[in-house]
């Protein structure tokens, strides 16, 4: 699409089993990690074209 690359990108993956209450697990008790994850994905782009490309295909993913 002869796009530039995004001048900022900010990723950030949090698990943690908060929603199980007195079911959660202790992490690292049984050799697993968490059951859950949450993701935060920030972009930074001079073109709102990428922005667009970028939302189109993420969300995709973040809803499948």
């Amino acid at each position: 699409m002869k796009l530039d690359d995004f001048k900022r990108v900010q990723i950030q993956a949090i698990g943690d089993e908060s929603l199980y209450g007195a079911n959660a697990r202790v992490y690292g008790e049984d050799g697993e990690g968490p059951r859950e994850a949450a993701v935060w994905i920030a972009v930074e782009h001079s073109d709102k074209k990428a922005i667009d490309v970028f939302g189109r295909e993420l969300a995709a993913s973040a809803t499948g």
